[in-house]
């Protein structure tokens, strides 16, 4: 995105253009136009509903961006003389130097787009995100809160139940020992009738 938005804000100034000369901001604000299009392209597969569709604008934009690249190689060689040519070489034409900028900042925008594309794949790919909402977590949650609610009141039902039990134990152990003390006295008290 750095190199396509120099590359592009140089063109600009190159042209000596008097608005750019006179305020050079307005070439990095047009120049920013590259990478928010690079964003843009890899952005909008998101707008899509269907995963084919967004599988075939993926695929498509990887083909775009080689045909670009290859297309800019070739604009590439016949634009710039290099050691392959001799120096009676004539100088590329305005169309094709104009065409190789385009060109140029074309295959910027489209291979920034399928680099950024590619990085964010193998980030969801190897660091995937951790917390996804769970459209049957509400439902989910209610049917537990409404058997913890049941349950709470189960468990009170079981208290006052094992607290009556305990009473009555209690009870019947106290009348046990009532009546084991007093048949215990009524049997003294026969012994001692009967001795005497």
């Amino acid at each position: 995105m750095g190199i396509s938005t120099v590359n592009v804000q140089a063109n600009l100034e190159a042209t000596y253009e008097p608005v750019f000369i006179e305020a050079p901001y307005k070439a990095w604000l047009l120049a920013l136009l590259v990478p928010i299009g690079s964003l843009s392209i890899k952005f909008l597969p998101s707008s899509f509903e269907r995963e084919s569709s967004k599988r075939a604008y993926i695929k498509g934009l990887y083909i775009s961006t080689a045909l670009s690249l290859l297309i800019w190689s070739v604009a590439f060689a016949l634009m710039f003389n290099g050691i392959g040519t001799s120096e009676d070489a004539e100088a590329a034409s305005d169309a094709m130097a104009n065409f190789y900028m385009w060109i140029h900042a074309f295959a910027e925008m489209l291979a920034t787009a399928s680099l950024y594309m590619k990085l964010s794949q193998t980030l969801e790919t190897y660091f995937p995100q951790t917390q996804y909402r769970n459209p049957a977590y509400a439902p989910q949650k209610a049917n537990v809160d409404s058997a913890k609610a049941a349950e709470d009141a189960a468990f009170e039902k079981h208290l006052a139940v094992m607290r009556r039990y305990h009473m009555h134990k209690n009870q019947r152990q106290a009348f046990i020992h009532e009546q084991e003390q007093a048949f215990n006295k009524d049997l003294m008290r026969h012994n001692d009738l009967h001795h005497d």
